[in-house]
């Protein structure tokens, strides 16, 4: 399982420094393409959020109290 998500977060790394889309879909293609794994895209969410490489970071204020200056 520790060897799924390292490897998860990886290819996320490598597409990432390669300027390509690495969102969980894409990780998800890899995985069959490459190493004939079958994870679900929500899993590989959970892998990476686990890493703290998903995600967006907290806002500190909501939208409109930013917009409304």
């Amino acid at each position: 399982m520790r060897a799924r998500s390292e490897l998860i977060v990886r290819i996320r790394k490598d597409l990432a420094e390669q300027g390509l889309s690495a969102g969980p879909e894409t990780i998800a293609w890899h995985l069959r393409q490459y190493h004939h794994l079958r994870v679900s895209r929500a899993t590989i969410s959970r892998h990476l959020t686990a890493h703290g490489t998903w995600g967006s970071p907290r806002l500190r204020c909501s939208p409109t109290a930013r917009s409304m200056g």
